[in-house]
């Protein structure tokens, strides 16, 4: 029963109490096969409310989050993008839901003023120059929501402007219309609702039949464009990393200014390959985070992005990974602070208070736990150094001195609105 609550509706952890004299006790019992959940089948009538809305739309788009993961629907929703040539926008917890290689993945800048613009279907200025300036994005008047909850922070304190015609697909009825009103909301298993929604697309005339690619194209080179402008050296560690990093490498993300940036911009091929603290956001997440990941996918490199703070809250985990041999890669980011909270001290109080660090040496404490570890002075050393970490299949911590400026980007006013009050 209690395996059953864990994976139906929405998937989730559950406690169970198991009292001492039950666990003292022996008996003969039987082995029961592991239960069969069935997935929540959408109501055809919403199906069909929603595929006569998405026909008649002429510039759609989709946000996917988390539920697509969990429901292991990514080729369904690169089905259902491609019948309707609508951009598709990540959240976190959706990252590699689509391939970012794809011509319509649009990434997870959802709050960058570019894709504010685009979803407002305001002009966006070509990054190019002024001389393209009148090449304008096209206005998205409908919204494919697929197993995202609207939080907080990926809605600018749900401010952020959606297409008025929104349908909205979750597993959890109680998400549907919470956060932004549904033209059409559709409760169900998310793959079960998009091999629907593809079905009877099959056969409807569209409205919307044009390539969007170069939208999406544009609206990257846009983002890229502004980051470089804001932190050269940023987006050439994601770069950096991307390169050194093999594809199929699970990301671990700890609270850090480099992890920032690297949730902006790095590219990510595959589902459940990016490990993020998404709703408590806490530091020292990553050194244990990334050991589970190890252990539950062995054949593929796991590799944690840390600040010097976060790493500190659960160092002392990397006995486990060398008692057990797990081998994990450490990205170490030093700046000798609490760099997130610093410059929102300074910006709010003109001084600081308790984020500066007196660290101790790194080297030495990989050392004392029988971990490998080097020390890097550039991020132009970074890719190497990965790669024979990799190589190695030991437990390594690669320290890099690091200060970056938060990526921070968030839209206009204008472009914002309260949307309880619409």
């Amino acid at each position: 029963m209690l395996f059953r609550a864990m994976q139906s509706g929405r998937p989730g952890p559950v406690a169970i109490e198991i009292p001492c004299d039950v666990l003292d006790a022996s008996d003969d019992v039987e082995i029961l096969e592991p239960a069969t959940v069935t997935r929540p089948e959408p109501h055809p009538e919403q199906i069909y409310q929603a595929v006569q809305l998405i026909s008649k739309a002429q510039h759609p788009v989709i946000w996917v989050g988390g539920g697509v993961i969990v429901s292991e629907a990514s080729d369904e929703l690169l089905q259902l993008a491609e019948r309707i040539q609508a951009p598709v926008f990540t959240t976190i917890l959706g990252e590699g839901a689509i391939s970012d290689e794809h011509p319509l993945a649009a990434g997870s800048s959802i709050l960058h003023p570019a894709s504010c613009e685009y979803l407002a279907g305001n002009s966006v200025p070509d990054p190019i120059g002024a001389l393209n300036s009148n090449e304008f994005f096209a206005a998205c008047d409908a919204m494919v929501a697929i197993g995202t909850r609207f939080t907080e922070e990926e809605t600018n304190g749900w401010r952020l402007r959606l297409p008025e015609s929104l349908i909205h697909i979750d597993i959890d009825p109680n998400e549907i219309n919470r956060n932004y009103p549904a033209t059409v909301g559709i409760v169900g298993d998310a793959r079960q609702s998009l091999r629907q929604l593809n079905q009877l697309l099959e056969s409807m005339p569209l409205q919307n039949s044009a390539d969007r690619s170069m939208e999406v194209d544009k609206l990257k080179k846009r983002i890229l464009q502004d980051c470089c402008q804001l932190a050269p050296k940023g987006v050439e560690l994601v770069q950096r990393l991307r390169t050194a990093l093999p594809r199929e490498t699970i990301i671990v993300s700890d609270l850090t200014i480099a992890a920032y940036w690297c949730r902006r911009l790095l590219d990510l091929y595959q589902p459940r390959t990016y490990v993020y603290p998404w709703g408590f956001c806490t530091l020292g997440f990553g050194v244990p985070a990334a050991i589970g990941a190890k252990l539950a996918q062995p054949d593929q490199p796991v590799v944690l992005l840390s600040g010097d703070g976060g790493f500190l809250f659960n160092c002392q985990e990397l006995a486990i990974a060398v008692q057990f041999g797990v081998p994990i890669v450490v990205l170490l980011f030093n700046d000798s602070a609490y760099g997130v909270l610093k410059p929102q001290q300074e910006k709010r109080y003109g001084r600081t208070n308790a984020v500066d660090l007196v660290n101790p040496d790194f080297m030495m404490l990989a050392r004392a736990f029988g971990v490998d570890s080097q020390r890097v002075e550039s991020i132009d050393q970074l890719d190497l150094t990965i790669t024979k970490a990799i190589e190695s299949n030991q437990t390594t911590i690669i320290e890099i001195p690091l200060q970056l400026p938060l990526p921070i980007m968030e839209p206009a006013p204008r472009l914002l609105h309260q949307s309880r009050n619409q």
